[in-house]
């Protein structure tokens, strides 16, 4: 799943044996962090989720990988601290995906109206953390390539970030050009924050369909 991201970094020089760190933000079940270990021998990867429903298969997927995957199980918020959280009811969702869908859970209740599938969620409560302070609580002084999917929430992470965002080399996230969830972030909303950010958008983007994927690199 990373293949567009890994190769549009290496179009652009990226050495991917150098030493770097990687954050894998919003998880679901770290097949992400897993892919990077494998391309990155060398980096060092944090993965964020929060859904206690799918914290557990996180937590098995990367034993054999805990050397340099680390599970932060957290919701990334604005603030340190306990937030709400909306997962999908994975039995009562209706959707193609067998397990129901744990992946469209969210810092944001669904509005209803995407057609493809029909989401129920429930309320809970889970600890959050800002990016800039879980950097701080595990000592890493600069972040370089950044993954999201975070189902609305991805400009609320990005500015997490504060200063801290000027050192990162490259972002693949999520992206609406439709509003699923009340009070998201829109493709517009995240494309602003990072080009004010010194960042330029390096894949086409459609403004078709509901979401799609956008790659941004750092301008030198």
């Amino acid at each position: 799943m990373i293949e567009g991201f890994l190769q549009s970094m290496l179009n652009a020089g990226v050495d991917r044996l150098s030493e770097c760190v990687i954050f894998d933000i919003g998880s679901r079940d770290c097949e992400q962090s897993i892919e990077f270990y494998k391309a990155f021998p060398r980096a060092k990867i944090f993965a964020f989720e929060c859904n206690p429903n799918t914290i557990p298969i996180c937590q098995k997927n990367i034993v054999p990988y805990s050397d340099r995957i680390t599970l932060i199980p957290k919701a990334v918020q604005s603030y340190t601290g306990v937030c709400k959280f909306y997962p999908i009811d994975q039995k009562n969702t209706v959707t193609t995906w067998k397990d129901g869908n744990p992946g469209a859970s969210s810092l944001f209740v669904n509005n209803g109206t995407y057609p493809i599938e029909k989401y129920v969620q429930y309320e809970t409560t889970v600890e959050c953390t800002t990016l800039e302070d879980s950097m701080k609580e595990h000592g890493i002084s600069k972040v370089d390539y950044i993954w999201i999917d975070l189902q609305g929430a991805e400009l609320i992470a990005l500015r997490s970030m504060g200063n801290m965002i000027s050192n990162v080399r490259f972002i693949h996230t999520e992206v609406s050009h439709k509003p699923m969830y009340n009070g998201q972030a829109m493709f517009t909303d995240i494309n602003e924050f990072l080009l004010r950010n010194g960042f330029r958008l390096i894949n086409g983007i459609t403004f078709g369909g509901w979401q799609e994927d956008a790659i941004y690199m750092r301008r030198t």
